[in-house]
């Protein structure tokens, strides 16, 4: 959390550019519809939900075994999302 003293600071500086550079302030300020979906999707994630439709298409068409692996190797996947790797 930024002190009181550095929040003031950030928040001139943001007017300053704003008076400044409008048309950038604006492009800075603005969300693109899926900027937020992009920086949520991670591989790990990525590899879950195709596990899932996995899962979903191999219950679909009753196959009962293939959807057990595939909806536990998405479960995986998505209870491993924060979990990190360390290499020494």
């Amino acid at each position: 959390m930024l002190r009181r003293h550095e929040r003031r600071l950030l928040d001139e500086i943001e007017r300053e550019l704003c008076a400044s550079d409008p048309e950038f302030a604006q492009k800075m300020t603005q969300v693109r519809p899926f900027t937020r979906v992009r920086a949520w999707m991670t591989l790990r994630r990525a590899l879950g939900i195709g596990a899932v439709f996995l899962a979903v298409l191999c219950l679909m068409f009753n196959e009962g075994a293939e959807f057990f692996i595939s909806s536990a190797l998405a479960g995986a996947l998505f209870a491993s999302e924060g979990w990190k790797i360390q290499t020494e």
